[in-house]
């Protein structure tokens, strides 16, 4: 699974008439994707049948993720929020590999991080 971190564009904030005329920037709207790599699986309520669901639909789905199976913590956060698909191909491969699958997702809320 990968993740691009919560980046955020920046926004011009500077006056001409400061004593020491600096160029500054305020962090502006943020932004945060996501790709998932999954083992195909065509069989109902799997891998296939799930996201083909979502994309059908068009509606946001809500996701969490830890590192571990562990319990959330210090060391194993949790990130939730709500994402639409944007691409999904079902089928993908060579002959003799395993079928995976990459899913790209992009924000349909903020991400949360917990570590409570």
């Amino acid at each position: 699974m990968g993740s691009e971190p919560q980046d955020a564009s920046t926004v011009a904030a500077s006056t001409a008439n400061g004593l020491l005329n600096t160029r500054i920037f305020l962090p502006g709207l943020r932004t945060w994707s996501m790709e998932v790599d999954f083992l195909q699986d065509f069989v109902a309520a799997k891998v296939d049948a799930t996201l083909a669901a979502q994309i059908a639909t068009g509606v946001a789905v809500a996701f969490v993720f830890r590192p571990t199976a562990a319990a959330k913590g210090a060391n194993n956060p949790e990130y939730s929020g709500t994402m639409v698909i944007e691409s999904y191909n079902a089928v993908s491969g060579n002959v003799g590999e395993m079928a995976v699958v990459k899913v790209s997702m992009k924000p349909a809320s903020a991400l949360a991080r917990d570590d409570d």
